[in-house]
């Protein structure tokens, strides 16, 4: 299963789905240089795997041969996995050996709107949980509050070596003081 489409602007949307064949594959990349084609300009790509597994040898050779060619019209391309690590060993190298570094894995979990960011918005709002996740009490209170200590350290520390917001846009050339602008 594959769908190669251009919706809204400059964004190229591609979704695999298991199980597929080299056919489709072939098929897909027509589609998608047509695409490219019609479009004429830079384009920023998102490939769905979520539905994807494993990939027959065949099917990630082309890919690899597909993903390393000469793309430039493409700004950059995320690449949408779910949770497996075979899975996910074998889309990394297929984007390692395409050797374009504007090409991201992003994992279901990880890099999207995870449950931290839930609980962020949640609490921003004002809304409290009445309950705690079941899985707090699979660690003893005492390793808990070690790893909470650890993780406390570790945010301290950054935050020590990190310059000042005043320091950060004097570096970057942004400081708008009146002063400084009178001066020059």
């Amino acid at each position: 299963m594959h769908k190669a489409q251009n919706v809204v602007g400059r964004l190229v949307e591609a979704r695999f789905g298991s199980p597929l064949s080299l056919d489709e594959v072939r098929q897909f990349v027509g589609e998608h240089h047509a695409i490219i084609k019609r479009l004429a300009r830079k384009y920023v790509g998102v490939v769905d795997l979520l539905q994807a597994d494993v990939f027959p040898v065949p099917v990630a050779e082309t890919l690899i041969q597909l993903l390393s060619g000469v793309a430039p019209q493409l700004e950059r391309t995320a690449f949408l996995i779910r949770e497996s690590a075979l899975f996910a060993l074998q889309v990394e190298r297929v984007i390692r050996n395409s050797n374009h570094p504007d090409r991201r894995v992003f994992r279901e979990h990880q890099e999207l709107f995870t449950e931290t960011s839930w609980l962020s918005v949640m609490v921003g709002q004002g809304i409290e949980a009445d309950a705690y996740h079941p899985v707090a009490d699979l660690l003893p209170d005492a390793e808990t509050l070690t790893r909470l200590e650890h993780i406390r350290e570790v945010i301290a520390a950054t935050a020590a070596a990190l310059p000042t917001q005043d320091e950060f846009l004097r570096m970057h050339g942004s400081w708008s003081d009146a002063a400084l602008r009178r001066a020059s």
